[in-house]
């Protein structure tokens, strides 16, 4: 069952996980501090758990009191440790916890000694690092053969040589304390083949430019603020997945030129504003394209972006001219446009008339009659309305007349009347928001041409034996995977239905 049919998805999923990793590094996540178990003695001790609870409460740790912490991982009783109140450890202190097997956090460290960094780097898992504001070659040597993500960002320079030694960590690398990085320090950290997250940089050199061009893993530089037209040219030739640039808040034509021949997904989500001449050397890219902090666009600028190919995302807008939502129109992949909240019935006509790939329109949450009557004209192959809640049976009425995929997941309730709008739409339905299925609405969905597409009721969590029998006579592929519970009529009923995804653990009663 297509739960997800945007194709564009890829790409912001992509960024926001890379952006989940590198704040990952810069500092241990309130997820992971939640899910952290103190070692039981410690606990007893000092009570509660969380970031301040336990283990992490120490400011001060003895040989004894490592040895019992180990000794605990050993067991299986904690793999992951928070010692972030830990501003000094001693070389034996350090040995002892090289035996850790987890995550191992020393946020609190602001100095680490050569032997210190031999023993650490022997953790086996992620290893954080993140208070370290300087390390020596021979440190920076033994780190490179850690094998897990490690984070250092709290370091402020690195020498050529301790770069080059650190490259050749495998696990994921977070330096994104750097506010400068040589030609040669570039060309050493290129080699990490994982990611490699540098956000400190304000500025790369042409040099240090084509030298990361050649990382094999991801890269996150979402702190440079300006980019030359010769360094971008050379960080196109970057062939990863994509490259995240989302603190450049300009970027010139010659610039934008440069990082268009990138043949990966391009996020620019600083930049405010982009003129024609920009917009245009931006069409030439062949890939996702994210310029989420755009807020308004000029029907020229619009225009010339109608000619990329590849996901656009224009999440930021807030308003949207006639003029403007023709040039984005021609746009012949997925558009997606979840920051607009309002949409003029003029707008909604112009965007009718992109064909080719998604229109996402998240934000809006209503949906007049005029404009629903407009974008049902939308011919491409899909329709995004996830901001809606619910629907009238007018405008139910009226999106049934729309082709291709229709995303309604916001859609909570969904009465008789607007269901029976629906069924007359050519294409899949997404409905995986709605919990509760009356008989009413499960008779109206069934008469829905299914074989176009199909239904989905992915959140919908038990069924009538009036639903059930009514939903068994669709026909098309039925998703129904969060069915928990069915009666055994209704079970009997479904089992009929010759396409249907359902749980292998729904409870018959």
């Amino acid at each position: 069952m297509q739960t997800t049919p945007l194709a564009a998805i890829g790409f912001f999923t992509w960024l926001a996980g890379l952006a989940v990793l590198v704040l990952a590094w810069r500092a241990v996540t309130n997820a992971t501090r939640a899910s952290a178990k103190p070692a039981g003695w410690l606990n007893d001790v000092f009570g509660g758990s969380g970031p301040n609870y336990g283990p992490n409460a120490l400011t001060t740790l003895d040989l004894r009191t490592a040895r019992r912490l180990l000794d605990e991982n050993r067991r299986g009783v904690s793999t992951v440790m928070l010692l972030n109140r830990l501003t000094t450890i001693s070389d034996n202190v350090a040995a002892v916890l090289s035996g850790w097997k987890g995550m191992l956090s020393l946020d609190g460290l602001r100095h680490l000694s050569d032997e210190s960094a031999i023993a650490l780097a022997k953790v086996q898992g992620k290893l954080v690092l993140n208070g370290v504001e300087a390390i020596t070659d021979r440190a920076a040597e033994a780190l490179g053969d850690h094998r897990g993500e490690l984070g250092l960002n709290g370091l402020r320079s690195l020498s050529d040589a301790a770069a080059i030694a650190i490259g050749r960590h495998v696990g994921g690398l977070g330096l994104s304390g750097l506010e400068s990085l040589s030609a040669v320090a570039a060309t050493g950290l290129a080699k990490t083949p994982d990611v490699l997250a540098l956000n400190g940089l304000k500025s790369l050199t042409p040099d240090a430019a084509k030298a990361l061009a050649q990382c094999k893993g991801p890269i996150s530089l979402n702190g440079l603020s300006t980019l030359s037209a010769a360094a971008a040219t050379e960080l196109a030739e970057y062939t990863g997945i994509g490259l995240p640039l989302n603190g450049l808040r300009e970027l010139t034509p010659e610039a934008a030129d440069g990082l268009a021949r990138h043949q990966g997904k391009l996020g620019l989500d600083g930049i405010p504003e982009v003129s024609p001449e920009v917009a245009k050397a931006l069409s030439r890219h062949r890939n996702d394209l994210s310029l989420a902090g755009v807020r308004n666009i000029s029907a020229a600028a619009a225009d010339a972006l109608g000619d990329h190919h590849g996901s656009l995302g224009l999440n930021g807008l807030q308003e949207l001219s006639e003029e403007s939502a023709r040039g984005l129109a021609r746009h012949q992949g997925a558009v997606l446009l979840h920051g607009l909240h309002t949409l003029t019935a003029g707008a909604a006509e112009a965007l009718a008339q992109h064909d080719e790939n998604w229109l996402e329109l998240a934000g809006l949450t209503e949906l007049s009659e005029d404009v629903a009557s407009r974008l049902s004209k939308h011919k491409g192959r899909g329709l995004g309305l996830d901001g809606l809640v619910s629907i009238t049976p007018q405008v139910g009425c009226l999106l049934g007349a729309h082709t291709g995929w229709l995303s309604l997941r916001g859609v909570t309730q969904l009465s008789p009347e607007a269901a029976a709008g629906l069924r007359h739409h050519k294409g899949g339905i997404d409905l995986s928001g709605v919990r509760q299925i009356s008989a009413g609405v499960a008779d109206a969905l069934s008469k829905h041409d299914g074989e176009s597409g199909g239904l989905n009721l992915s959140a919908v969590e038990t069924l009538s034996d009036e639903a059930a029998t009514a939903l068994a006579r669709y026909r098309g592929r039925l998703g129904l995977g969060g069915l928990r519970e069915l009666s055994v009529a209704a079970a009997s009923a479904l089992q009929q239905h010759p396409a249907l995804d359902v749980p292998p653990t729904v409870s018959i009663r």
